[in-house]
């Protein structure tokens, strides 16, 4: 928990700020384990990095064209954008578009039910500091977080907490502007700093964990205002004596820019008002020179690799694990930046804006074409001075020869079929790689296939992608909740009374009160479990919807299995479930009491209804082959049918 950190004693120890060994007598210190780490970390990932970059530069639409001549096109085709985009909110809508996406189960003590362990936790992630005045939520963060995950490799999310400044209203009386006149309301703002729960995306440039996969340590670089810095040094996390060593710094650094400004020279670095302080934050375990550990599972920070910001000190989350939640999209085998989805992806894209490019500067070329012009016959040589527009008349000499042409094509540029097919090919190959298709990407398809065809290539990518689904869930999301749900529990006697409140009740929120910190972590930290079926559960509505319907089509076309049907199930259940598998409430659907008292008067009109239905179906010369094809083949308009990316779902 923040607190003060005590002075340091005068017995021969080093003051604050300054470099310090690992331990008493060993020559390495604090700062050098640390850059040694930080490095070894850095050399690692040096190569993952740098597809990292070329990914990132595709999903934003940049490419080098620098050998590109003037009047070439350079396009872009935003291919890597869409199919990444429609990843992430996938796994966006997965999470708030089908209610509640966790479970919670709690030990037989504890004080408070599942259902309120679930709401508490839902109001803290409902409300995640995004920088002063502002909020997000989880959903957001999950969203950015399978972006990167697809780009980078890695999907990585910080989970831990600070106060946050909040301002709160109360309406008073004030003072009466006349006797026996009643006092003006006035409205009076109080500053509280209630404790936060904080879920951050971290980059994977600012992440650099033990290269070996055996969890030494863990680094993070963050760049901070020294404003933030501050705030974090009066809650007692950053050494206070250090941060006012880091302000004397930036003065003496502008001062030196103002004195070489003045002496007419340029100075060796910029200032900037805003001080950003460049931070390395340490969680591991901390080695001497001789490799042996001296201290386990701490903490420390330095700023700007020259202050001692945070002294190793013991970690300070009573779960005691690092606050960061790590998990891959592409699993590697003893790797640990494994692979990107989109590492194999990205170049197919490139591939493709060469090809349309060039198709793109065949087809200009087929237009205009390389013309020449005999300049000497024309009447006034500066008519076509700034070029010849189209349908442009030109004056020309009256004696050139009949039937002489001043401008002529020499040649024309044409688009050559196997540029268009190998487009076709290469496409097809970004599609695979990426786990999408013209369907899900809501295009028809180029050619007639058949349904079974479509529903099969469906499927074929939904494995993949159910792998994908299962592994963020268990790796990702789910150790994502449990850290969030201990943070929240260690902090509660610091979060907003009236979020407590608002998600608890007064029972549960009394019960909660009347238990020390430690009766409360004790008794629903350790036996608490979190269940994470919001992606799961989508993909799975979109086959039991499959199954029901499929089922539903072999029942109506067999006499004796609809009369089986009809003795033993209830056709409004069976309506309703199909109904619920589509995130369809039936309650809204439902018949209003006016409705049912009319129900009869409809009842009555209904053959009259199936009378014009009859009439506008198939014609009476339309022969029994031509009315029953076994497949229909789907050239522009495809049957609903599964689709995990969308959701969408059907026979």
């Amino acid at each position: 928990m923040p607190r003060r950190r005590p002075p340091n004693p005068t017995n021969g120890t080093p003051p604050e700020g300054a470099d310090r060994p690992v331990e008493v007598g060993d020559r390495l210190t604090v700062l050098r384990a640390l850059d040694a780490c930080k490095r070894e970390a850095e050399e690692a990932k040096r190569s993952r990095m740098a597809k990292t970059l070329m990914n990132l530069r595709a999903f934003l639409g940049e490419q080098d064209w620098t050998y590109k001549q003037a009047g070439q096109s350079t396009e872009f085709l935003p291919k890597t954008a869409i199919a990444l985009e429609q990843l992430s909110q996938f796994i966006k809508r997965a999470l708030t578009q089908f209610g509640a996406w966790f479970s919670v189960e709690v030990p037989p003590m504890s004080p408070l039910a599942a259902q309120d362990v679930h709401d508490l936790l839902r109001c803290a992630l409902d409300w995640l500091p995004n920088g002063p005045g502002h909020h997000t939520n989880v959903e957001l963060r999950l969203s950015d977080a399978v972006k990167l995950g697809a780009l980078s490799s890695l999907m990585i999310l910080k989970v831990h907490g600070f106060r946050v400044p909040e301002r709160t209203f109360v309406a008073e009386r004030g003072t009466p502007l006349m006797p026996m006149e009643p006092a003006p309301m006035r409205l009076r703002a109080t500053e509280t700093q209630p404790w936060r729960l904080a879920i951050d995306v971290v980059r994977p440039e600012d992440y650099f964990p033990d290269p070996t996969g055996r969890h030494l340590y863990e680094i993070h670089t963050v760049e901070r205002d020294l404003h933030e810095v501050q705030a974090f040094a009066d809650q007692g996390i950053y050494d206070p004596a250090v941060v006012e060593q880091l302000v004397g710094d930036f003065t003496k650094q502008t001062e030196t820019w103002q004195r070489a400004h003045a002496q007419n020279q340029d100075p060796s670095g910029a200032p900037d008002f805003r001080k950003r302080v460049v931070i390395d934050e340490f969680w591991g375990n901390l080695l001497n020179a001789e490799g042996r550990i001296v201290a386990r599972n701490i903490v420390c920070a330095r700023a700007n690799e020259r202050y001692l910001l945070r002294p190793p000190e013991p970690n300070p989350w009573w779960h005691g694990e690092s606050p960061f939640v790590v998990a891959p999209l592409i699993r590697v085998p003893g790797s640990v930046w494994h692979k990107a989805l989109y590492d194999d992806v990205v170049p197919l894209n490139l591939a493709l804006n060469e090809l349309f490019n060039l198709m793109l500067d065949g087809g200009i070329a087929s237009v205009w074409g390389t013309r020449q012009i005999r300049m000497d016959w024309l009447e006034d040589p500066r008519q076509v001075s700034g070029g010849i527009p189209q349908g442009a008349t030109l004056a020309v000499k009256a004696e050139i020869p009949q039937g002489s042409k001043v401008l002529e094509n020499l040649t024309e540029g044409r688009v050559p079929p196997e540029a268009v097919e190998m487009y076709r090919i290469a496409e097809r190959e970004f599609q695979a790689g990426s786990l999408t298709n013209d369907l899900k990407l809501g295009f028809l398809p180029p050619r007639q296939i058949k349904a079974t065809e479509a529903v099969m290539a469906e499927q074929s990518s939904a494995v993949t992608l159910d792998g994908m689904v299962a592994d963020i869930e268990r790796e990702l999301i789910q150790p994502l909740l449990e850290k969030a749900w201990k943070a929240l529990l260690q902090h509660l006697d610091l979060v907003d009374g009236a979020m407590v409140l608002h998600a608890l009740g007064p029972r549960a929120a009394l019960a909660l009160a009347r238990l020390s910190p430690a009766e409360r972590y004790a008794q629903m930290a350790q036996g608490c479990h979190f269940r994470v079926h919001g992606l799961s559960a989508t993909l799975g509505k979109v086959r039991d919807f499959q199954k029901l319907a499929a089922m539903m089509q072999l029942v109506s076309m067999s006499p004796l299995l609809l009369q089986a049907f009809a003795q033993r199930f209830s056709a409004d259940k069976v309506l309703t479930h199909l109904m619920k598998t589509l995130n369809v409430n039936p309650e809204h659907l439902e018949q209003t009491p006016e409705e049912l008292a009319a129900q009869p008067q409809r009842l009555a009109q209904l053959p009259a209804f199936q009378g014009l239905v009859g009439a506008a179906g198939p014609r009476a010369g339309a022969t029994e082959g031509a009315m029953a094809q076994p497949e229909p083949a789907i050239p522009a308009e495809i049957a609903q049918m599964a689709n995990p990316m969308t959701g969408l779902a059907g026979p």
